[in-house]
Order: structure tokens, then sequence, then C-alpha cells
């Protein structure tokens, strides 16, 4: 974590951090991407696309790939959330670093809170916070890895 502590306050706008992560990563031995993801459009939901790090790291001789979002709260925030679903989300961190096994555990429990913090506000659950949406934010089959360097950033 203290590759995001060097530059947290380097005041880019929020790609430019991103790519400067993944460059110092790098530069500290790791196998570290800049993933940008993309969906189509289906019937349960938009087409859309989304931007995070993936870096391979070895356990236990056999390579891994953990996920790293620094915006990984926000997605689940609320317009009008409940009190409990508040606290829920405060308690979040900000940054989520971890492999898609836990993507794929936090994911249902986040929608399905939100699922009941719209209802009882008495609103619609948009298709956009559905587990299979989120999902595909990290996990979707159809991404890449877009090549990073100094001349990058703006």
């Amino acid at each position: 974590m203290s590759h995001f502590a060097d530059i947290g306050t380097a005041g880019h706008q929020t790609n430019n951090l991103k790519k400067l992560v993944v460059m110092k990563l790098r530069n500290d031995g790791y196998e570290a991407s800049f993933c940008k993801s993309s969906w189509v459009c289906t019937s349960s939901h938009h087409k859309g696309g989304y931007e995070y790090i993936d870096v391979m790291v070895v356990e236990n001789g056999r390579p891994k790939m953990v996920i790293a979002d620094m915006e990984f709260r926000s997605q689940f925030e609320l317009a009008r959330p409940t009190v409990t679903y508040k606290e829920m989300i405060n308690d979040l961190l900000l940054i989520f670093v971890g492999t898609e096994e836990k993507l794929n555990m936090i994911i249902p429990l986040l929608c399905s809170a939100a699922k009941r913090s719209l209802k009882e506000n008495g609103l619609h659950v948009p298709p956009w916070r559905k587990p299979a949406y989120m999902r595909s934010k990290w996990l979707s089959k159809n991404y890449k890895k877009v090549s990073v360097s100094p001349e990058d950033i703006d």
C-alpha cells in the first residue's frame, strides 16, 4: 500500500493517478497493468466501461491476479442511502486490493444492501446496481491492458 501513499496527494486526475501507480509498481518489480474493461448492452444491463489496475503476484509458486481499484467505494454510493447502507459503505475501504474471489463475495453483498436501501426509500433498482453489472466492471472477459509510460501522464 505504500505505493498508493507515495503519490496519493499528487493532485493528478484519477486516470493519471492509476497510471502513476502502475508505473510505480512496475518500477518496484511487480507485473502491473492499467486495464480497461467494457461490456455490451444486453437485456440485463447497459453498455459500459471501467478502469482499474491488475497486478500479477506469485503465491505458493503460482501466479495470481490481484485487482486494485482506487475508486471502489464510490462505485457503491447511492444518492439517498438509508442510514444502515451509508454506515456500511463508510466502513468500506476507499481502495480495494484483492482477488477475483474476494470481489465475487463482496459484490453480491453490497448490491443486496443497495437494493434494500433503494426499496426502503421507495426507489427502483436500476440495472447498473445489480450484481451482474457491477461484476462486469472488474471481471469482464472483454478487457484490454493499456500500455502506460510517463508520456501518457498529463
